[in-house]
């Protein structure tokens, strides 16, 4: 059986022949047993059984790739809505660094800076990092140092090279463009060799899953719990 414990979990969910989400919200949006519910019942008890999920909301670009599922309510934002338009405000008087703003669509307001320079994109469930030249001096150094096998090699083997990802990418989602920096690698074949692998896997997960191959999308390693519902899609 599936185990679903945060909003980050059903973004990993997709429909297959085990599995089917349905709205179930009712004629008059307070939930209602949908008429097609039963034979998807017969269907799974006649079969190998399966998942009925009831109460997510598919987005709006259909079945297929790029489907995701989600509470009514809680869509997850595009990536032209968090980096269209973004400005910086410039830094204070006192030096503290300023704050980057996204002006996103209609529900989404602003995105801020952190202090560390992070983007908090208060529906994803972790920090956003597009500008290593906006974080903070740790934060990058960190980060730099966990990638530095793979700057200091032009050839890495792949297992080498996956686990560096997996680890610069566990607190937070980061950026092709800043993967590609921190590993010093060509940003198309480096998707190619190492971030699709790691998407199809399921060890990775998108920020902006409507959208898998838009140039402004990052990625996130994949928790335990995330990984065990895509090992049963």
């Amino acid at each position: 059986m599936l185990e679903i414990k945060t909003l980050d979990d059903i973004s990993t969910l997709s429909e297959k022949y085990e599995m089917e989400c349905k709205l179930a919200a009712g004629k008059d949006g307070k939930g209602e047993l949908p008429k097609d519910f039963w034979p998807t019942y017969s269907a799974f008890a006649n079969s190998y059984g399966g998942d009925i999920i009831l109460g997510l909301k598919e987005t709006a670009n259909g079945r297929g790739r790029g489907t995701v599922y989600h509470l009514p309510g809680q869509e997850f934002p595009s990536a032209d809505q968090i980096f269209f338009e973004s400005s910086v405000i410039p830094l204070a008087d006192d030096g503290t660094k300023g704050i980057s703003l996204g002006h996103n669509g209609e529900s989404l307001g602003h995105n801020e800076r952190d202090e560390t320079g992070c983007l908090i994109i208060k529906e994803l469930g972790r920090p956003l990092i597009d500008d290593l030249d906006e974080l903070s001096e740790d934060i990058e150094d960190r980060l730099m140092t966990l990638a530095q096998k793979a700057r200091d090699k032009k050839r890495l083997n792949k297992k080498d090279m996956a686990d560096i990802v997996l680890s610069v990418c566990s607190a937070y989602y980061l950026t092709q463009q800043v993967l590609c920096r921190l590993v010093n690698r060509e940003s198309a074949t480096f998707r190619k060799s190492t971030i699709k692998p790691l998407l199809d896997t399921g060890k990775l997960s998108l920020a902006f899953p409507q959208t898998p191959t838009h140039p402004k999308q990052a990625y996130t390693t994949v928790n335990s719990t995330q990984k065990e519902n895509r090992r049963r899609r």
